[in-house]
């Protein structure tokens, strides 16, 4: 579990009005760079905004990998 602390959710605040976001996914934004993680893998597109984040879709991942069920 990451905890960002004050400091953390002070630049979420940031990523929400750069890109847009709400503040759920400007916190996550925040969350991956604490973590130095560049990709993730939600529905939402509003994470398309953030020219650091990948994403892609879960059925992405399975066709790129050649699962599939």
């Amino acid at each position: 579990m990451y905890s960002p602390g004050l400091v953390g959710r002070i630049k979420a605040t940031r990523y929400t009005r750069e890109y847009g976001l709400d503040f759920d996914d400007a916190l996550t934004v925040q969350a991956m760079e604490g973590l130095s993680m560049d990709a993730i893998v939600p529905y939402d597109r509003c994470f398309d905004a953030v020219d650091r984040v990948e994403r892609a879709t879960p059925e992405e991942l399975l066709s790129m990998h050649g699962g599939g069920g």
